[in-house]
């Protein structure tokens, strides 16, 4: 890796039943991530704070402390480390109750394992948008285009205008 490379994004796996988190390991290595594993919620907190990883694939039912608890108490102490849950607590409420400890996304047991690298890439794509927008888009990159022209009309989903083929202009909600 040369100097303008950035490493590959660290998912950390907290989870308490070494064949699943074999697996998921094993697996989102073969995609190019640094993957650390901790096996218990207590342990998950330590390495979560010792890391800083990009992404943190949580279960709920851990011993010493929940996957719950532990998201809570890392969003209570600021951190936005997006958080994908999984758990064979697959209830709606249980859901709820995930995406409201401050987890980003949730997918019950068992899973289909292309379905859960999707959308361990996709979370992490997410983040990198954000750090990108904030910093605006690499010099040797040019932006998306974000414009659809028809019948004289141009559409611009970056500014949520339009510019109409009388020579008028029209604000529009995102929506």
């Amino acid at each position: 890796m040369n100097a303008t490379t950035p490493p590959n994004p660290t998912v950390l796996i907290i989870e308490d039943e070494p064949t699943m988190a074999d697996i998921l390991a094993e697996n989102l290595s073969e995609e190019g991530y640094a993957v650390e594993v901790a096996s218990d919620g207590d342990a998950g907190l330590r390495t979560w704070r010792a890391l800083s990883p990009n992404l943190v694939v949580l279960d709920v039912m851990l011993p010493y402390k929940s996957g719950y608890e532990v998201c809570k108490t890392m969003r209570e102490g600021g951190d936005t480390t997006p958080v994908l849950f999984l758990s064979a607590k697959g209830q709606p409420e249980d859901r709820v109750q995930g995406l409201l400890a401050g987890g980003d996304d949730y997918l019950p047991k068992p899973f289909h394992l292309p379905e859960f690298l999707l959308r361990v890439q996709n979370m992490l794509r997410r983040q990198d948008w954000g750090r990108q927008a904030e910093s605006g888009p690499p010099q040797n990159e040019r932006p998306t285009e974000a414009t659809l022209a028809f019948g004289g009309h141009e559409v611009n989903f970056r500014t949520w205008t339009t510019s109409l083929a009388d020579g008028g202009s029209e604000p529009l909600s995102e929506r």
